[in-house]
């Protein structure tokens, strides 16, 4: 059904074959006395042929007149000899004829004309009948007539709209198809009388006139203010085709590929039109190439009318459309847009499909409908997949093409020979839309077959092609094929009938196979024609396929054939087991058609057995895809209905629920309200899903309709945009409410007539009480109110009968105890006779009591001869439920039997896991009805605040929960106060929560995670319907060290049963940044603004509501957030509903997708946001900083679209279907990935051209790319616990890297990362505190604050990286698809991450590989050493930095080693050349050429550092200062530095040798070389303290090359790189004392730095080195700057650049601005740490601080613990005994204090002890060489540098001889 066709000359002569058959049906005129008296046919005569019409018509519908006057000129041709011409005019008068000899000129006069009112025929004759006209003449007729403009919108018709000023506006339009024309003038209104027409319009000049072609002219009229507006002459066309509109309307416009597109509507929905009109273009153009002709006339127009019914009419050039269908605003859900998308494409197939190539005559319909039906699903399928169209196709067109030949109907043939016009209109119908686009995969069968030479040598059917189309093209009725096997013979015997059983046409059936052995359901060719026979048999060996007898066997693979299959009892048993055990393995459209053929069984009887039925049914709880569904859930219907009053229907109800539950939680999981995402599929079919499951009392269903049916009947909260989805939510909502709602509701609708939706959904009560109050409310004098009478109440009534069966004896009931006042209501008596077929057998008896009693009662009345009661004795008494009755008597028992055999948990759902039906995991929903969330004042709590003294952790206990439990969904509902006027409780919020829960190991306790939280009930239900059955829980506290509180329960809970934990409570709002905490900011009013928000990793959820508070408990969480009016809220999801509470809204959000505690975020503030037009995409920020968020909204789209291409996995298809970035003022992290609503730091995520660095745009595109890495590393799948937390991390900081170098590729990050990342992590990772990457010694709070450390991000994504260039790109990517898709949804252990990436490595070494760099701490150093020129021999040990430190020395590691020489150069093959193993104590390579040096680790893909024999280093030295660094990269050069630095510091090589080879830098100018040897240098000069003069004389010669290159001044040319070694050269520069650089600084500084800023990317070094020689002036003028400064990155570069003062009046000054409100929390320690940064002379200075203002920073940095932190920052600067002294001194007096934290102080005693050890043996090799250069002048120049000089006088001097 799927497939394009192959239009093919076997087919196209077919669709001739009716206009052959039907060409001689005419009757042709024949000259007799009166016209009006002959025989007629009611088709025009052949005689005559239009050739051209002159169309004039002139109107005043400006003026709402809607009169015209019209004259139409045709040209005739006279083909045969006749007496009269004949055509069509209706409804016209007052005609003025003109007859004229073309050829001559002259005009005919013996003329005349009658009318002909049946055939509606103008017929134009002599007075005297005679052969006037004669054949191969031509003739002018001109009519002049006048008209009516038409009210009903047919011919030419008027309309209206309001303008916003309430004036009524008309137009005028045509709707010419099928026999219209001729309303509008007269004419040849035959599809076949194709003609040329040019058209002119006379209308108001306000107005203006469009129809098929382009304007040609427009003149002024005869009358004021009229136009005359002419057009192009058309291309021959039918007159069906013809179009025009006259309106004041205003256009948009588009062009492509040369055409000109218009959209014409009223200015006020001008802004609706621009997605139609831009998909208009799409598919034209995609109609052209799938054509390969292209759009013939030169415009295309579009019209959107204010009709009030039909879709669109497909005038050539002109289409005019129904406004819904071409106008939407951007709020559309995806239902209306396809809808408009589909009704486009019909339209624009037409163009070729009935314009370009038009019908014969009516009977040929399908022609044009049916191709245009066709090509508008395939074209919308192609252009937009994600409205899974032909699913939609299945269900909107096969469905009712299906329907259309039930029983009941009139069906006709496709070619259905039609004369009337009312018998034309009826053409347009199923058959002609819809069926023969079904039948079109006959066509391509067929093509396919007579393709194939073997079968066309095999089959004789092949040469009945015309025979097999006219079997189907000219029956009416569609075959059922019956399959019967034989199972003993491998035999086939296949039945076919008309579902019309008294028909004996049979069909040639397009047949093939599919079974258990050969289950290929994609080939779906024909594998065999059953010819038109009642029966065959045919052996499974004749047809090619395998089949055995256990096998099932499908036929019709994909419903590609047009007709019912029914199978054999035995085999659709097979069927069914097959789906129960993989329902994957039969294709999606076949489990759709075995319940769509099956259900007209069971209304039938026509199965042996009920339980082939239910068996099928069962698998349904597995069953995923909404197409089935739509086929099954009315079987589900039908059987529900047939045991409703049984005591079967309570075991069938428990059996549907659990059959819906997981589909139900999968769709609502999704959003429900006005969501633009959902597919056509779902939004047809959730109405379905949600009657279904509240129709059977799913809780969740339940529980949530009841909350949207009060938000829209109390507070008038739209529930969806779709108004069927509406009615379906509020009818489910109203089905178990309590008195008092009902009465409410009731009270509703009594008090307004425009709540008549309620008359709907009232009647869908289950209550019977309610159902007696609301019939006797419906016979009231109350219904005056609502615009009733006791009429509109019957019919009411009625449709309560009928849609609730639960109000069925209620009903009977109610007829009977007030008949005799309802007896005389018009309706009644139709309404009981209706009723009186629902009577069941065992009523008769009451009924006919009640059935006499009425019919005395009626003798009473005189006026009631037109109203019969229905006889005591009808045949229709009964009548519908009479096949009920059949029913339960044949299969109830067995049904009965079945439902109580099988069991079904009561309440269980599934959530989904995408392609991995089989592995659903079970989840409970949303299952308890409870009360409403209530808001209640609470006391302040009672805690010690985060950060205030606390017990150490003790690795002893254990901080891990239990596995006895495993949530499944948590519904949390929060009020937080935030406003003043919230008083004492102002910075709390209360919290109620309930947990659904599963047992999975017996137990009686109920364990799980709480801190600070104060509880005002605890509770678990075992039945979620009935609150009776909760029991309390005994009140515990949460144990102080763990957070875990036990509830010990008085029975054992059994294993997979299932509760309900209900916790209200009261939490605080601190402001540590951590849990649910406040923030602050100063709004533009110099307003203080409160806002609540979160940060939940890694144990903060606890803080806002209890949980399991462990990533490894994942599940799915709804939130609902009580706010102030002034204020909004955000969270994972989209809010579903907005219900007003007085000044206040409980703004209701998505159900998430299954996920850890840490990732559940929200934020309740006034905040804005900047979001794209369909909302999915946004950034969350301040209203001042709105205009600062839009290169984080552009670069973060960018970036979410490379990574949904590079995972394969698009983010919006994960579960949450909006990405939101919000600014937060004070945030601890730099951002947080929570899945759907990411959260920053104002300087991560803002930015502004004037205000910001490059270097902080790069850290804002990079920040966005880790945190959306983690949507699908750390959110989709995630580490099971922190142990791994790189498995989250190291992804998330790899793509930071890699994804946004897709997007900024001029950042170079590919090179940064080494530098940045790699560098920086090796200096960790060679010390005693390093930890490995997985580090199962993961326990306490204080090991997970570890476990977030540069060893799980930078060596993580190291890595990575190293098993990126071992596994090459292609299987890299590959790799990661893998293991997103294997693991979604669930939780990983490094072994599974593994045991992906073996498949793609393929390398023996790979188990160890992954060991030891990821169990092991550490990497190593590989050492070459080039024992001959071609001889390399290679060893490894663990590199350290200090020897005897505690670490293991003796590690080694599996290491993928490559490298290149001199000879090679190549710096681009990354692939291992092989690995060395811990066992390879000597590796000896020979090298292919005599080589100089060798270089490893190219692009240092691997994880290890670099040393090389003497000789080598020496070799590599003369390398560098060669040209161009002898081609080595700046990468490896980075490397070079870094490892020459790092081998230094530890004592592998002297320092002699390194600053030798380090003097390279001499010649240096690149960024990454610049940067390793800052780094390095920073450590040296750190440890030489105040003693800097001889280091700043070193490094300005060392840099001057740079310095001199590189300038102040940024240029065209300068690259990325450039900038920032500009900016890291220029700050050395300043600060150790070039005065040329001083004096330039003082020149920016020293201007206006509002006026004339500073260039952006050298500000921080110009305000640091201002600051480093400034005074109080210059700090007041950048201080002044800081508090006045809106740009939030500004603010940060400010604030770090204060810190560089160095006069100890403004060390101090600052010190006391970093204590104070004037900076924020979360960028206290960085502003501190520039303070003894930048300065080593401020380090003691700051230190002094510290010590004697301790209890105010202590406050002020938020705790003891991150004050210890930064202590051991500033100690770390120690360079002096005395300095130690302090130290231990401080932490002697401070140890109690300072608690837990203590542990901190001791290693900064531990680091200051080692770097004066350090200093005391090899600082002074480095003072030494620092002096030498000093006094040897300027430098001690290397001969390396006297080389260079002497060769470039050289070929100075060359080039002046020259």
């Amino acid at each position: 059904m799927y497939k394009l066709i192959n239009v093919t000359k076997i087919w196209i002569s077919f669709l001739i074959l009716p206009a052959i058959a039907y060409s001689d049906d005419r009757i042709n005129a024949t000259a007799i006395s009166s016209p009006l008296l002959r025989p007629r046919s009611v088709r025009l005569p052949n005689a005559t042929y239009p050739l051209h019409y002159h169309l004039h018509i002139k109107t005043n519908i400006h003026r709402d007149d809607f009169m015209y006057a019209g004259n139409v000129t045709i040209d005739v041709d006279v083909r045969e000899s006749t007496d009269e011409i004949v055509l069509h005019s209706k409804e016209l008068k007052n005609f003025t004829i003109f007859v004229y000899d073309l050829g001559t000129g002259v005009r005919l006069n013996d003329l005349t004309y009658s009318y002909d009112v049946n055939n509606s025929f103008l017929i134009i004759h002599a007075h005297e009948y005679y052969q006037v006209f004669e054949a191969g003449f031509k003739y002018r007729l001109e009519i002049l007539y006048d008209g009516i403009i038409n009210e009903i919108f047919l011919g030419l018709y008027w309309l209206q709209y309001q303008t916003n000023e309430n004036e009524t506006v008309y137009q005028a339009a045509t709707q010419f198809e099928p026999t219209g024309a001729r309303l509008a003038f007269p004419c040849y209104d035959e599809p076949a009388f194709k003609a040329n027409f040019s058209i002119c319009l006379t209308h108001g000049n306000t107005y203006q006139a469009i129809s098929n072609m382009p304007v040609r002219s427009i003149q002024p009229g005869t009358i004021d203010n009229q136009v005359t507006t002419c057009f192009y002459t058309t291309p021959p066309i039918s007159t069906y085709l013809v179009a025009f509109a006259i309106s004041n309307f205003g256009y948009i416009t588009v062009q492509y590929r040369g055409l000109t597109q218009r959209l014409y509507t009223h200015a006020s929905t001008i802004n609706k039109g621009e997605k139609q009109l831009n998909a208009s273009v799409h598919i034209l153009a995609a109609m052209e190439d799938f054509l390969g002709l292209n759009y013939s006339l030169a415009k295309l127009d579009h019209i959107a009318l204010n009709k009030k019914y039909g879709a669109a009419m497909e005038n050539w050039g002109l289409i005019m459309y129904k406004e819904s269908f071409l106008l939407y605003d951007d709020e559309a859900d995806s239902q209306v847009k396809f809808k408009g998308f589909l009704t486009l494409a019909h339209e624009i197939a037409h163009q070729w499909f009935g314009n370009l190539v038009s019908p014969i005559w009516w009977t040929y319909a399908w022609l044009t409908e049916g191709f245009a039906t066709y090509f508008s699903y395939i074209i919308i399928d192609m252009l937009h997949p994600e409205f899974q169209s032909m699913k939609y196709f299945l269900v909107e067109i096969a469905a009712k093409a299906y329907s259309y030949n039930e029983y009941s109907m009139r069906p006709h043939p496709m070619t259905y020979y039609v004369e009337h016009e009312n018998d034309i209109r009826s053409v347009f119908d199923i058959i002609s839309y819809q069926k023969v686009v079904n039948e079109y995969d006959l066509f391509e069968s067929l093509q396919n077959a007579v393709s194939d030479e073997s079968l066309v040598n095999k089959y004789n059917w092949t040469n009945s092609v015309s025979e097999i189309l006219l079997s189907w093209s000219h029956n009416k009725w569609i075959p059922i094929v019956t399959v019967q096997r034989n199972y003993d013979a491998n035999s086939i015997t296949i039945r076919q009938q008309s579902k019309n059983i008294e028909s004996i046409h049979y069909f040639w059936i397009p047949l093939n196979f599919a079974s258990a052995s050969d289950h290929n359901f994609e080939r779906t060719t024909v594998d065999y024609f059953m010819p038109p026979v009642k029966e065959i048999t045919l052996n499974a060996t004749d047809l090619n396929i395998r089949l055995s007898n256990d096998d099932w066997l499908i036929v019709n693979k994909q419903q590609t054939g047009f007709y019912h299959v029914l199978y054999d009892d035995e085999n659709l048993m097979k069927i069914v087991q097959a789906l129960q055990e993989n329902h994957l393995l039969i294709h999606e459209l076949n489990r759709a058609d075995i319940f769509q053929n099956i259900q007209p069984r069971i209304e039938h009887y026509d199965i042996q057995t009920a339980e082939v039925i239910f068996e099928l049914l069962k698998y349904l709880h597995y069953e995923e895809s909404l197409l089935v569904w739509n086929f099954a859930t009315p079987i589900v219907d039908l059987l529900g209905r047939n045991l409703y009053g049984t005591a079967t229907h309570e075991y069938y109800k428990k059996f549907i629920r659990y059959l819906v539950a997981p589909v139900y939680n999968r769709l609502f999981n999704k959003p429900i309200i006005d969501d633009d995402e959902l597919t056509v599929m779902e939004l047809t079919t959730q109405q379905s899903i949600l009657s279904l499951a509240c129709d059977y009392d799913l809780p969740e269903c339940v529980f949530h309709t009841q909350r949207l049916a009060e938000d829209r009947i109390f507070r008038n909260v739209q529930v969806n945009s779709n108004s069927f989805m509406s009615d379906a939510v509020i009818c489910a909502g109203m089905r178990y409410l309590n008195d008092s709602q009902f009465d409410a509701i009731l009270q509703v609708l009594s008090n307004s007539a425009t709540q008549d939706y309620l008359l709907y959904a009232i009647p869908c009560t289950q209550n019977e009480k309610h159902m007696q109050k609301y019939l006797k409310y419906l016979i009231s004098d109350d219904i005056i109110n609502i615009n009733m009478n006791i009429s509109d109440s019957l019919i009411n009534i009625f449709y309560m009968f009928k849609s609730n069966m639960a109000a069925r004896p209620i009903i009977w009931r109610f007829i009977e105890n007030h008949y005799k006042s309802l007896i005389s209501a018009p309706f009644f008596l139709e309404m009981f006779n209706r009723l009186s077929e629902y009577v069941h057998t065992e009523h008769l008896k009451q009924y006919r009591d009640l059935h006499q009693q009425i019919a005395i009662a009626l003798r009473d009345f005189d006026d009631m001869e037109n109203k019969t009661l229905i006889a005591a004795d009808s045949s229709r008494i009964g009548r519908k439920v009479k096949t009920t009755e059949s029913f339960l008597q044949r299969f109830g028992t067995e049904i009965h039997e079945w439902l109580q055999h099988n069991q079904f948990p009561v309440f269980y759902a599934s959530i989904a896991k995408k392609n991995n039906a089989s592995k659903q995991r079970p989840h409970i929903l949303c299952l308890a009805v409870v009360a409403q969330f209530e808001n209640k004042r609470g006391t302040d709590l009672n805690y010690i605040p985060s950060g205030q003294f606390r017990e150490k952790d003790n690795p002893d206990v254990s901080y891990r929960l239990p596995d006895d439990l495993r949530p499944d969904h948590y519904d949390i509902n929060l009020r937080p106060y935030l406003l003043e006027s919230d008083n004492a409780n102002r910075f709390t919020f209360d919290g109620e929560v309930f947990i659904n829960i599963t047992v999975v190991k017996q137990t009686n306790k109920i364990v799980l995670h709480s801190k600070n939280l104060k509880f005002s009930k605890r509770e678990y239900c075992e039945d979620i319907v009935k609150t009776q059955t909760c029991t309390d829980l005994k009140e515990a506290e949460p144990d102080s060290k763990t957070d875990i509180v036990t509830y010990i329960l008085n029975q054992e809970l059994p294993v997979n049963s299932v509760y309900v934990l209900h916790f209200k409570y009261k939490g605080s709002m601190d402001n540590d940044m951590h849990g649910f905490y406040r923030s602050s900011y100063v709004n533009s009013k110099n307003e203080t603004e409160w806002l609540g928000t979160t940060q939940f990793q890694t144990n903060h959820a606890r803080r806002a509501f209890p949980s399991f508070d462990e990533p490894k408990f994942k599940s799915t969480f709804k939130v609902t957030i009580t706010r102030h009016k002034s204020m909004r809220t955000a969270s994972n999801t989209n809010m579903v509903r907005a219900a007003s509470v007085g000044d206040y809204y409980e703004d209701e959000y998505e159900i998430t997708p299954i996920m850890s505690t840490y990732l559940l975020a929200f934020i309740v503030s006034r905040f804005n946001e900047r979001t794209d037009d369909n909302g999915s995409f946004g950034i969350i920020a301040r209203p001042e900083y709105y205009t600062q968020t839009e290169y984080s909204f552009d670069v973060g789209q960018e970036i979410l679209e490379i990574l949904d291409k590079y995972f394969d996995l698009p983010f919006y298809t994960l579960g949450i279907d909006k990405m939101q970035m919000a600014a937060i003022p004070d945030f601890s992290a730099g951002a947080m990935e929570n899945w759907g609503l990411l959260t920053y730091r104002e300087r991560l995520l803002l930015y502004t051209e004037e205000g910001t660095t490059l270097h902080v745009k790069q850290q804002i595109a990079a920040v966005i790319a880790h945190e959306q890495a983690h949507q699908w590393f750390g959110n989709l799948v995630t580490c099971d616990w922190w142990s791994y937390a790189w498995l989250n991390e190291g992804f998330a900081r790899y793509f930071q890297y890699f994804a946004t170098d897709k997007v900024e590729e001029e950042f170079e990050l590919d090179k940064q990362f080494v530098t940045e990342q790699i560098q920086s992590v090796m200096v960790k990772d060679s010390m005693n505190d390093t930890n490995p990457l997985s580090d199962e010694n993961t326990n306490t709070p204080s090991d997970l604050n570890r476990m977030f450390n540069s060893i799980t991000y930078n060596k993580g994504a190291t890595f990575i990286r190293m098993v990126r260039h071992i596994m090459g790109e292609e299987k890299f990517q590959q790799s990661l698809q893998d293991y997103l898709k294997t693991y979604q949804y669930q939780n990983t252990v490094p072994e599974n991450l593994f045991d992906i990436w073996k498949k793609y490595m393929h390398d023996d070494e790979a188990d160890e590989f992954f060991s030891t760099f990821t169990t092991q701490v550490g990497y190593p150093v590989i050492t070459f050493n080039l024992t001959s020129p071609k001889t390399l021999q290679i060893s490894q040990k663990r590199f350290l930095l200090k020897d005897n430190d505690g670490s293991d020395p003796t590690l080694r590691y599996v290491v993928p080693v490559t490298y290149t020489t001199d000879s090679e150069k190549n710096f681009n093959n990354t692939q291992p050349k092989f690995f060395i193993r811990p066992v390879d104590a000597n590796k000896i390579v020979e090298l292919n050429d005599n080589v100089s040096w060798v270089l490893g680790n190219i692009q240092v893909t691997g994880y290890y550092r670099m040393n090389y024999d003497e000789k080598t280093w020496h070799q590599i030295h003369h390398a560098l200062f060669e040209d161009d660094w002898s081609n080595i990269p700046d990468v490896n050069r980075a490397q070079i530095v870094d490892d020459l630095f790092n081998l230094a510091r530890s004592g592998t090589i002297s320092y002699d040798l390194a600053l030798d080879v380090l003097e390279y830098l001499e010649t240096e100018t690149d960024y990454l070389p610049w940067f390793a040897a800052l780094n390095g240098y920073s450590f040296l000069a750190v440890r030489l303290g105040t003693d800097t003069s001889n280091f700043a004389s070193y490094f300005r010669h060392l840099s001057n090359r740079a310095y001199r290159k590189l300038g102040f001044e940024e240029n065209e040319n300068d690259t990325t790189l450039d900038i920032y070694n500009r900016e890291q050269i220029l700050n050395w520069s300043c600060k150790y004392g070039n005065k040329e650089c001083i004096e330039k600084i003082k020149g920016y500084f020293g201007k206006d730095l509002i006026r004339n800023p500073v260039p952006i990317n050298i500000r921080a070094i110009v305000y640091c080195a201002a600051m480093r020689e400034g005074d109080n002036q210059d700090f007041d003028k950048l201080f002044d700057k800081y508090l006045s400064e809106t740009a939030a990155t500004e603010k940060t570069l400010i604030l770090n650049s204060l810190g560089c003062v160095k006069d100890n009046g403004l060390v101090n000054r600052y010190f006391n601005v970093i204590m104070s409100d004037d900076i924020r929390r979360q960028d206290k320690s960085s502003a501190l740490a520039s303070l003894y940064n930048e300065n080593n002379e401020n380090v003691e200075v700051v230190f002094d601080l510290i010590d004697s203002n301790l209890e105010q920073f202590v406050t002020a940095m938020g705790g003891y613990s991150a004050a210890a932190t930064s202590i051991t920052g500033v100690a770390s600067r120690f360079t002096e005994k005395s300095q130690e002294e302090k130290l231990k001194d401080f932490n002697a007096r401070h140890r109690t204090e300072f608690g837990d934290a203590a542990t901190t102080l001791d290693i900064a005693e531990k680091i200051v002890a080692e770097n004066l050890e350090w200093a005391e043996n090899k600082l002074n090799t480095f003072k030494n060489y620092l002096e030498s250069r000093s006094k040897s002048g300027s430098t001690r120049t290397s001969a390396n540098t006297i080389i260079v000089y002497l060769l470039g006088a050289l070929v100075l001097v060359t080039l002046l001889k020259t």
